[in-house]
């Protein structure tokens, strides 16, 4: 039958679909007939302008975490498509020993630079079927692949001796030597931790640092920790006032009108915003992302087809009438079971160190329910103390905690008589908050309790 020359349904007249075709066809062909690869000269990349040093004893490492468009920019390729992030590293070498750099103890599963040009180069193949159910249309081009090869071959060409000539590869470093280059590692946002191990004769040398990737809007770059309190408001605490001010704290957070109670207040960290990040970032967690349309799109993609999302916004609790400063999370597959935490910087300060007030919980599965707009929640893991305990040995495994302990204010519950949370999630406790006093150096932690005397002479209150 012929076509009808009006549209019905999802048919085009025949008209129409000709334009169509020709328009897609010379799009097409426009593209693979000149394959140009042009990345970014070094020189102009902003990445310089933010790189963090450590330098102990002759030798300096310098590093940087390039965001997503700096890493297209740079090597003329969307590399974050395919979960590859370039990390910038210079190594100075000011002793008389030799010492050699493996990629591996920055990061095990690290791509070589032959293997990221590779997942990165260009096919005649593959960029007709990017148009998706337009490839049907456009598929008779790929008898023009013979033509369009050479072009992209001499790309590719390009692209591998360019990635080659940027990486940094494994490497011995001279005495009063340097080396410098990139290695690609999977992608991060937010926070990255940067670990550096350099090997000479009977000794190792090992570098930890942490860098900053552009191109997320994370929640505490909004917090504002001098606006909060007024000066007055703030309360320097001796070590018994500590232990009076954290038991005398509210059991739980709450609603945004403080009228009911939502999860438990179980978790207590000691410590400047920077150890924190720290050693919530070397235990593993994540940051999290503001609400936006970007990361609203991301969670709801995540939520429907059941993928992970490392840095997804945490709905709101409230303490201190506020919702929380800050967030971190730990994704554990899905974006429907991940350890998430809220933190409130508190108006007590103790040996001069905030004091941050905060909820851990595990999610477990989403559920229906008709307290929220979108019908469904997240279940939580009624055993409310394993994740608090989860996140206290994860801060210790970081090797950042100097003391740890647990004090009363929760309140028990039992499986038998659970607590509830706002949405009506089940939660059973000891009653007991864990709290974690942090270093800023590598230290052995000391557990103690809070029943005895005061456990070690850096934490002794003043007369």
């Amino acid at each position: 039958m012929p076509m009808s020359s009006r549209s019905t349904g999802a048919t085009l007249p025949r008209k129409d679909l000709a334009l169509l075709s020709i328009a897609l066809l010379l799009h097409a062909l426009s593209l693979p007939g000149c394959v140009s690869y042009k990345p970014q000269p070094i020189a102009e990349a902003p990445f310089m302008d933010r790189t963090v040093s450590e330098e102990r004893a002759g030798l300096r490492v310098t590093t940087a975490a390039l965001g997503q468009k700096e890493s297209a920019d740079l090597f003329g390729v969307p590399l974050a498509n395919n979960g590859i992030q370039p990390v910038w590293l210079e190594i100075v070498n000011r002793q008389d020993r030799h010492y050699v750099f493996f990629q591996y103890t920055v990061a095990p599963d690290y791509f070589p630079a032959s293997e990221a040009a590779y997942k990165s180069r260009y096919s005649p193949v593959k960029h007709v079927l990017g148009y998706g159910l337009a490839s049907l249309i456009l598929f008779p081009l790929l008898m023009a692949a013979p033509f369009q090869y050479f072009s992209a071959r001499s790309a590719n060409d390009k692209m591998e001796t360019l990635f080659r000539e940027r990486a940094i590869g494994n490497q011995l470093i001279e005495p009063g030597g340097q080396i410098s280059g990139f290695m690609f590692t999977h992608l991060d946002e937010g926070t990255k931790k940067i670990d550096v191990q350099l090997s000479g004769a009977e000794v190792v040398e090992e570098f930890h640092l942490l860098v900053q990737v552009p191109g997320v809007r994370l929640d505490h770059h909004d917090f504002d920790a001098e606006s909060l309190y007024d000066p007055e408001e703030i309360r320097h605490v001796s070590w018994n006032g500590l232990r009076q001010a954290l038991s005398d704290l509210p059991c739980c957070t709450t609603n945004a009108k403080g009228d009911r109670n939502g999860d438990p207040v179980n978790l207590i960290v000691v410590g400047e915003f920077d150890l924190l990040l720290e050693g919530f970032t070397r235990a593993g967690w994540d940051e999290t992302e503001l609400i936006d349309v970007t990361s609203s799109v991301r969670t709801a993609w995540s939520f429907m087809f059941g993928t992970q999302y490392r840095y997804s916004p945490v709905s709101n609790l409230y303490l201190y009438g506020r919702k929380q400063d800050v967030a971190f999370q730990k994704a554990r597959g899905t974006i429907h079971q991940r350890n998430h935490l809220r933190l409130w910087l508190s108006p007590k300060r103790f040996k001069g160190q905030p004091v941050w007030v905060g909820q851990v919980s595990r999610d477990i599965g989403v559920k229906f329910t008709t307290k929220t707009w979108n019908l469904t929640t997240h279940a939580i893991d009624a055993d409310i103390d394993d994740s608090r305990d989860n996140v206290a040995g994860e801060l210790l495994q970081s090797k950042r905690v100097a003391l740890l302990s647990y004090i009363d204010g929760v309140g028990p519950s039992t499986p038998d008589n659970p607590s509830r949370n706002l949405m009506g999630d089940p939660y059973y406790t000891d009653g007991l908050r864990a709290v974690v006093m942090l270093s800023g150096s590598p230290v052995e932690a000391r557990v103690f309790r809070w029943e005895g005397p005061d456990p070690y002479a850096q934490f002794k209150s003043s007369p």
